[in-house]
């Protein structure tokens, strides 16, 4: 079986779970032996590829599994118009295909879907697979052009990023790319729920398949997390999907109840400006840690730091990164607004909007080594069932239907 698939990220460039979540599935797939040819706007080196190498656009296919055609492009996945333009000139893009780019991301995504047409006529593939909005031209054009069957697969949307604030453009392209689509993957039965809602999408075309993590080759032995000065940590963007502000209210809460407790708001974000002047305002300078983003032994340091993980967030379509802490040992608070927490069992669950309730939860992670050892425990044996080759497998009978 051999697939057409375009992203924009895989690590070791990521701006959030995306990238990963891509290469998890790289991986399983290549364990079921399915062949992909991954479409990146861009490549910056270091991708890894199962058994295969990244190649430029012009290299021979190799045979393997995977291979990686790059696109020149800034594209970028988290950002907006401003952000794009700042982009393209600060690594002084000037086009690479015919038509021209054009200044803003919106523009960019319409050329992207222009180099899908053309490797839609001209590549052998069985099925086209798109991750997220800005690629769904691009996956849309390579079906037309072939006529083989396309599938989109959602890992956020516009509803989980800006709520009220959505941006029509971008609600547009979902939508087109939504109802283009044969079959749509979803990464968790709650992001299916928004799209029918949202989007009024047709129930025969869902599919969920949840996300995973790699098993790391050594896993470390289970280490008490400490009790006298713990650590409270959030990980993630600092934007209004995470809800980093309500983090920072039940920090307010619990340093009142556990004056000693250190607080580490790790990530990057149109919010961080407004929420280092709260903190300075609530008191919390001084317990309250802003390290920026995060990546590789960085942020496993920060696991093996912290006494609990806390994600807040609004809407969370998955939270990969709930995963990656409890595979770390680390006791876990999560709001079910979440796709997380219809997937694992051993997590402290909250209520979104109970800013007091999470704040409860983490002391009582806190004031009980025993609950967190229980929790350390229990999530550490939940995660291992959540493999890349499990879950690559479900996507390639997603793909089978649409083969026969």
């Amino acid at each position: 079986m051999k697939v057409l698939m375009f992203g924009w990220e895989l690590p070791p460039a990521i701006s959030g779970g995306l990238g990963t979540a891509c290469q998890g599935l790289l991986e399983g797939l290549a364990l079921h032996d399915v062949h992909v040819r991954f479409v990146l706007p861009r490549t910056v080196g270091g991708e890894r590829v199962p058994r295969g190498e990244v190649l430029a656009a012009g290299d021979v296919p190799l045979p393997r599994p995977i291979e990686v055609v790059p696109v020149a492009s800034p594209l970028i996945p988290y950002g907006d118009e401003a952000s794009y333009a700042e982009a393209q000139a600060h690594a002084g893009f000037s086009g690479g295909f015919s038509g021209g780019y054009g200044a803003t991301l919106a523009d960019e995504v319409r050329r992207y879907g222009a180099v899908g047409g053309e490797l839609g006529r001209a590549a052998d593939f069985d099925i086209v697979h798109a991750h997220d909005w800005m690629t769904f031209p691009a996956g849309a054009a390579a079906a037309d052009a072939s006529g083989k069957p396309l599938v989109v697969h959602v890992h956020s949307c516009e509803f989980d990023r800006a709520g009220v604030g959505a941006d029509p453009r971008i609600l547009a392209v979902e939508q087109a790319g939504l109802d283009r689509a044969d079959r749509i993957v979803c990464v968790s039965g709650y992001t299916a729920g928004v799209l029918r809602q949202e989007y009024d999408i047709d129930e025969a075309k869902l599919r969920v398949v949840h996300n995973a993590i790699r098993r790391p080759r050594r896993r470390p032995a289970l280490r008490r997390r400490p009790t006298e000065h713990p650590t409270v940590l959030f990980l993630g963007r600092l934007t209004r999907q995470k809800a980093p502000e309500r983090f920072l209210e039940a920090a307010l809460h619990v340093a009142e109840h556990a004056p000693s407790t250190q607080f580490v708001m790790a990530g990057d974000g149109d919010l961080r400006p407004e929420l280092e002047r709260r903190a300075l305002g609530l008191g919390l300078v001084d317990r309250m840690h802003f390290p920026g983003f995060l990546a590789g032994p960085a942020v496993r340091r920060a696991f093996d730091q912290a006494s609990v993980f806390v994600m807040p967030s609004v809407s969370e379509p998955f939270g990969l990164v709930a995963l990656e802490a409890m595979e770390r040992g680390v006791p876990v608070v999560l709001t079910r607004t979440s796709g997380v927490a219809e997937a694992v069992t051993s997590a402290l669950k909250v209520d979104s909007e109970d800013v007091e309730a999470l704040a409860d939860r983490v002391l009582a992670v806190l004031r009980h080594p025993a609950l967190a050892d229980q929790l350390a425990r229990e999530g550490r044996r939940e995660v291992a069932t959540f493999t890349w080759k499990r879950q690559a497998a479900r996507l390639r009978e997603i793909y089978g239907e649409l083969l026969g």
